[in-house]
């Protein structure tokens, strides 16, 4: 994949060398490319304003053919005539497993999406066929790998990761039908991930590497399991102010840069003053939230203590005296606050439902913020002084809460899940409206879509 023609395509270079050959030349984005064990075909998704589909397209170029409709990463089979694939749920939280036969005949069923879960990265099939190897993961939950036999749809769990964010992330088997190298987190840190082999029949892992800062994806076995190709990303976060004048051009070239890599911000908010940002980093062992001023006059300062990387995403009190943030120290994600000084800390929430994204209202007296009850995304709020939470609406929420002047109650606006925002009025409980960017994602994104100070502006990514 590349964007070097001006759009995501599918281009093809030997290894060997010389000029790349671009395959796909449309608006579209391409995405998931994976090559037949013939190598004569390759598969992959197409991203358009109709959704998801999957092609297939020669190795030298032609014309490409679409395969199959509302489905994404294609896995096709050792002897060429199956095809694996997820199907979207229809709410674009989720997926299921489908395979085809591409002489002819409907899709099947082998994996169904369980009850709070997702299925991750792209099914495997053993060099036999008799097998699809996938993980499945669950939010602030970890990711463990199954496997399904095709043919019976029997399924069994392999691995036993139990710590929020650990496990398999992508899969390859090796030549026995009983090993797979996997890229996996064998600790609760965020983007990074090792090598290793697992044993499918007592789910043990052999560590192959010791990682610190990359993660390992899309690996590849060679047919006699001597050879392992895989992408290697590192991830380079940095902070950056922007004017936000009617020229985008003269907007970048102002652009200032607050923090850099060194620091790897992530989770960042502004103070409503916006003099103050809030961020979250590691660089102290375990990710904790640090505060600074915006014009840089002191150095970062850390505000919370708490071990494990078990700090997440977070807001500032109208005030700027107290944050709030989901935290998953106690083995399930909760909305926690506390005094930015690290006094008071308080537990607001404690369930099995996963909480996130806390934000506070404009007079400071309650959080908002998104919990995952069986399955279902809902809207709640619980008071700052601690009490039970209750159900606003139901849907997601990644958003911001204002009072706008010269008008009774108050407003939040909130991403949807896939790529949109809709507006809601906090006091009667009830959805403005809503609005649905058009074209697909390639993956369900949850934007953060922002109020202007005064209110009259949302800031949104489409």
């Amino acid at each position: 994949m590349s964007e070097h023609g001006g759009t995501p395509d599918l281009w093809l270079r030997q290894i060997t060398g010389g000029d790349p050959v671009r395959l796909t030349n449309d608006a579209a984005e391409e995405a998931d490319p994976i090559y037949a064990r013939d190598g004569e075909t390759i598969y992959f998704t197409r991203i358009d304003a109709t959704g998801l589909s999957i092609w297939r397209i020669g190795a030298l170029g032609g014309q490409a053919r679409r395969i199959v409709n509302n489905a994404r990463k294609p896995a096709p089979s050792p002897d060429g005539g199956s095809l694996a694939y997820f199907v979207p749920d229809a709410d674009g939280t989720g997926d299921t497993l489908a395979v085809i036969s591409l002489d002819g005949g409907g899709p099947r069923t082998v994996a169904r999406r369980f009850t709070g879960g997702n299925l991750n990265g792209r099914a495997a099939w053993s060099p036999d066929g008799r097998w699809l190897a996938y993980s499945r993961w669950e939010l602030f939950a970890p990711f463990n790998l199954f496997v399904v036999e095709v043919s019976t749809e029997r399924e069994r769990q392999v691995t036993q990761f139990s710590r929020s964010s650990e496990g398999i992330e992508t899969q390859t088997w090796l030549p026995d039908n009983r090993h797979l190298v996997v890229s996996y987190v064998p600790q609760s840190t965020f983007f990074q991930s090792d090598l290793g082999v697992l044993d499918i029949q007592d789910g043990s892992i052999s560590r192959l590497t010791f990682n610190i800062a990359q993660d390992f994806s899309s690996l590849s076995v060679s047919t006699d399991g001597s050879r392992l190709i895989a992408t290697v990303a590192q991830t380079r976060r940095e902070v950056w102010k922007v004017p936000l004048g009617p020229d985008p051009e003269a907007n970048g070239r102002a652009a200032v840069r607050v923090l850099d890599s060194s620091q790897d911000p992530m989770w960042t908010f502004v103070s409503r003053d916006g003099r103050t940002l809030l961020f979250n980093n590691a660089t102290t062992g375990a990710r904790n939230l640090w505060t600074m001023p915006l014009d840089r006059s002191t150095p970062p300062r850390q505000i919370t203590m708490i071990e494990g990387d078990n700090v997440m995403h977070s807001s500032l009190s109208p005030d700027g005296s107290r944050v709030a943030f989901a935290s998953r120290a106690r083995g399930h994600s909760d909305i926690w606050t506390q005094n930015v000084d690290g006094s008071d800390l308080r537990q607001l929430t404690d369930d099995e439902a996963p909480d996130a994204w806390p934000v506070w209202s404009p007079d400071g007296q309650s959080i908002v913020f998104a919990s995952l009850h069986e399955r279902q995304w809902e809207t709640r709020h619980v008071a700052a002084a601690g009490g039970p939470a209750e159900k606003v609406l139901d849907g997601f929420f990644r958003g911001d809460w204002i009072h706008q002047a010269g008008r009774d109650g108050t407003w939040i606006v909130s991403s949807v899940v896939g790529n949109g925002i809709r507006l809601i009025d906090f006091e009667q409980h009830s959805v403005v409206w809503e609005e649905h960017f058009e074209g697909a994602r390639s993956s369900t994104a949850y934007e953060l879509p922002m109020f202007s100070p005064d209110g009259r502006f949302i800031s949104a990514v489409r």
